[in-house]
């Protein structure tokens, strides 16, 4: 049987050497650790590049939804109520599951953010989403450079409206 023998001043020269490497990458001038010790220092920012690149792949997600949906021909129409003209208000499984798409994708990459959709009170919940985007920076032109700007999120709110003109959408099928 073999006996393993740690050697203490082994492991305190490797702790300490650790140790400095961590201090030296948190305090260097080097853009990306200066990066890396914003976000462990201010977890409550958010890089408003991301936020827009996943904000259109959000669109494109909700808008696939919206397409699949119409090409079933099941549209599963209901009623919101009545618009304040009296005219009848209504909601589909296009308006449901564009919604559940584009807010669970942009909640599960944006925890912190406010997302607030205009069918948040008439959707009970988005349980069974298993489709999700992540960020890809190819949606933006590589022509278009947008720098990397953080802000605080309490002064961000990301406002959907999963279907606009659900009327018309409706009046075509």
């Amino acid at each position: 049987m073999m006996n393993v023998r740690i050697n203490r001043g082994a492991v305190l020269i490797i702790g300490v050497f650790v140790f400095v490497a961590l201090i030296v990458l948190l305090y260097s001038n080097d853009n990306e650790a200066n990066e890396l010790y914003t976000n462990l220092r201010h977890s409550r920012q958010v890089n408003l590049r991301k936020l827009l690149i996943a904000s259109i792949k959000a669109s494109k997600a909700g808008g696939i939804e919206v397409v699949q949906i119409s090409k079933s021909h099941d549209l599963q129409q209901k009623s919101k109520g009545k618009t304040k003209e009296g005219v009848d208000d209504p909601l589909t499984a296009a308006d449901s599951r564009s919604h559940c798409v584009m807010k669970s994708g942009l909640h599960r990459l944006f925890p912190k953010v406010e997302i607030i959709s205009e069918e948040d009170k008439t959707h009970g919940g988005c349980q069974d989403i298993t489709s999700y985007f992540d960020l890809d920076p190819t949606v933006i032109h590589e022509n278009v450079l947008i720098p990397d700007e953080m802000v605080n999120v309490d002064d961000v709110t990301v406002w959907i409206d999963p279907l606009d003109a659900t009327k018309e959408y409706t009046g075509r099928n």
